[in-house]
């Protein structure tokens, strides 16, 4: 079992609808009892489909559960879930991390690109029309390309 808390992260459940995607059908167990919620600690909550859920950063409430007017507060750190991954999942899981780790190397790659313009040029603010204008030139003078190429690597800078 893991602290609904940890899930959030671990699962990026970071809107209302992801959280409530991701909790219904489950049991939650109550921890702890920070929220001033009155259940006891053990005690099982289902959330079914028809459960009425809102969520932020660190707490979700839920007025209705199961049809039944509770209005409880729950943050987070109070309650745990025991939850099966599929393979499916895991794969879909797998393939998203592997897109945000592709995204987020281009950023870094692009980063540190913009670094050495500035520390080559000796610029002290960055301008991206310069930036674009300088990789243009590099792509120009490459002659390890083709025309091809360059020219299919100017567009892409072109684009942005």
């Amino acid at each position: 079992m893991k602290t609904l808390a940890s899930l959030k992260t671990e699962k990026r459940l970071n809107t209302n609808q992801k959280m409530k995607d991701f909790l219904t059908g489950k049991t939650l167990t109550v921890v702890g009892n920070a929220a001033n919620h009155n259940k006891d600690i053990g005690t099982k909550l289902t959330i079914g489909a028809g459960t009425s859920f809102v969520s932020n950063n660190s707490s979700f409430s839920y007025p209705y559960l199961d049809g039944k007017k509770i209005g409880l507060t729950f943050y987070y750190e109070d309650v745990s879930v025991e939850y099966e991954i599929s393979a499916d999942a895991l794969k879909a899981q797998v393939e998203s991390l592997t897109a945000d780790k592709k995204r987020i190397t281009e950023e870094i790659a692009e980063a540190k690109s913009k670094l050495a313009f500035l520390k080559e040029t000796g610029v002290e603010r960055f301008s991206e029309t310069e930036y674009k204008t300088y990789m243009v030139m590099e792509k120009l003078e490459d002659e390890k390309l083709t025309k091809l190429e360059r020219a299919k690597a100017i567009a892409k800078l072109i684009d942005g």
